[in-house]
């Protein structure tokens, strides 16, 4: 099936009217938003899952699901680039009801493989992430997520991920990589990519996860083909 076909497909589903029940600006650019249903339930928020909302009578880029529960779910929502989604939930308020197609489940979380699991995100794009890493410190995986933000102040959930990391540093590591840092950032710079130069016998043997921008997605693409990386040992979203 055509990404067109797929795309008209998903269109031709009903919609969940939701509330914004929460939202709250997290650095410079990004607006973390919580949607309840009014009443009842909805349909299982599964790991990995994005929804894409109607705003403005237009259907803009999907949203991973960042955080849920059998009545809501949070996303986070950069509105950097000045699109119709990213104005909308930067500027909605608390109460503003939205028309929500999915949840959608392209990007699952894939358990018992017996891999380490390897997390590339730039920006918004770890929100799928955010449940990922707790499945795999379930699974006793070894666990790296690198996520790539221009400046130190724009990194989601950083301290979400500075605790999970404190708290199991034998498996896991949050490395977060700056493209444009300030003088005192003693942290890894450049892009995502950067740091698995010399790594990369670590990122054969392992299940690797993207899911940003598709800049940084083409990139990661790119470089894990040129290594020689199973194609099937990759799974991957292209936005956040």
């Amino acid at each position: 099936m055509s990404v067109f076909s797929t795309f008209i497909k998903k269109l031709e589903a009903p919609t969940t009217d939701m509330m914004i029940t929460a939202s709250q600006r997290v650095g410079s650019h990004i607006q973390r938003v919580t949607l309840t249903l009014p009443q009842g339930q909805m349909k299982e928020f599964s790991i990995g899952s994005y929804i894409q909302p109607m705003v403005g009578g237009v259907v803009p880029r999907a949203y991973s699901i960042a955080e849920t529960d059998n009545r809501s779910c949070t996303i986070i929502v950069s509105f950097s680039g000045g699109g119709v989604g990213g104005r909308f939930f930067r500027d909605a308020r608390v109460g503003d009801v939205v028309s929500i197609y999915g949840p959608f489940d392209d990007f699952p979380y894939h358990y018992s493989t017996g891999r380490p699991k390897i997390f590339m995100a730039t920006g918004t794009g770890v929100a799928p992430f955010v449940r990922m890493v707790p499945e795999a410190m379930n699974e006793h995986r070894s666990t790296v997520l690198v996520l790539g933000v221009p400046h130190r102040e724009d990194i989601p959930y950083a301290s979400y991920f500075y605790d999970v990391a404190k708290k199991n540093g034998s498996i896991f590591a949050f490395v977060p990589v700056l493209s444009a840092p300030d003088a005192a950032w003693e942290g890894e710079r450049g892009y995502v990519t950067d740091i698995w130069q010399g790594r990369e016998k670590m990122l054969l043997q392992s299940d690797v996860y993207i899911c940003g921008v598709p800049p940084m997605v083409a990139g990661a693409e790119e470089f894990l083909k040129h290594i020689g990386m199973d194609p099937s040992h990759t799974f991957i979203q292209k936005f956040g």
